[in-house]
């Protein structure tokens, strides 16, 4: 059990290590927030499985699986509710400027 506990907290690492990698490809805000919104779903559901996995059959990992279980409900909602609020505020998805180093440039550039 221990060796396949630690295999999913390995894949669960790989997928957050991917994740990151693809959230900085994205080049809007509303790509960006939905590439992180998958990170962490695919990540903590890994590593949640790995850390019931690897505790056994305890009053813990029951704790882990309410945990699982909220981490599941709550974070792609409160995702939507932010791209929501983005979205009807008027938040613009505009691609010209928005790669990290044009902001830095940006941000140097101003006196």
């Amino acid at each position: 059990m221990k060796v396949l506990s630690y295999l999913f907290f390995i894949a669960g690492l790989v997928m957050v290590l991917i994740g990151v990698f693809g959230m900085h490809r994205m080049r809007t805000f509303y790509g960006r927030t939905m590439a992180a919104s998958l990170i962490d779903g695919a990540g903590s559901l890994l590593f949640f499985i790995g850390a019931m996995l690897h505790l056994g059959a305890r009053a813990l990992t029951l704790k882990i699986v309410l945990l699982l279980i909220m981490s599941l409900i709550i974070n792609p909602v409160v995702t939507h509710m932010m791209l929501q609020f983005a979205w009807k505020s008027g938040h613009k998805e505009s691609v010209k400027g928005s790669g990290l180093r044009a902001e830095a440039a940006a941000e140097e550039a101003v006196p």
